[in-house]
């Protein structure tokens, strides 16, 4: 029973394909936050997941998923923090973007990181932290 919920950021909409951005821990051990893009029409209507994530965040976004992952990280062991706005170069550039904002907000003291690896293809980029 040490499932993780699965934390996203998606549109926010009551559409029934849409996931509330809710965010719970169910393991102290591992906090996965998934990030798919916030463009409701897109989401819904897109054929391919390419069209369905294609989403370029802005650095206020990313600021806010900043502090997402950081309140989950006083809860848990390793937040996996995964781009999943996988339309062009999306996903590696928000990811290395949401570093560098992460690491201006919230000094190495607070939080190792990065812990483990990072990939950088086109359908994610996992980026990783630790209390």
């Amino acid at each position: 029973h040490q499932a993780s919920f699965v934390c996203v950021d998606a549109p926010q909409d009551n559409h029934f394909m849409i996931l509330p951005s809710i965010d719970v821990v169910t393991n102290q051990k591992l906090v996965y936050l998934r990030i798919h893009g916030r463009d409701t029409r897109r989401y819904i209507t897109g054929k391919t997941v390419a069209e369905r994530f294609n989403y370029k965040y802005s650095d206020e976004e990313l600021s806010e998923l900043t502090e997402r992952a950081a309140n989950l990280a006083k809860q848990a062991q390793e937040v996996h923090v995964v781009f999943n706005n996988n339309a062009h170069d999306y996903a590696p550039r928000d990811a290395a973007r949401f570093r560098e904002l992460f690491a201006e907000k919230f000094p190495a003291s607070q939080l190792s990181w990065p812990l483990g690896k990072e990939t950088s293809n086109a359908q994610e980029t996992f980026s990783f932290l630790k209390v």
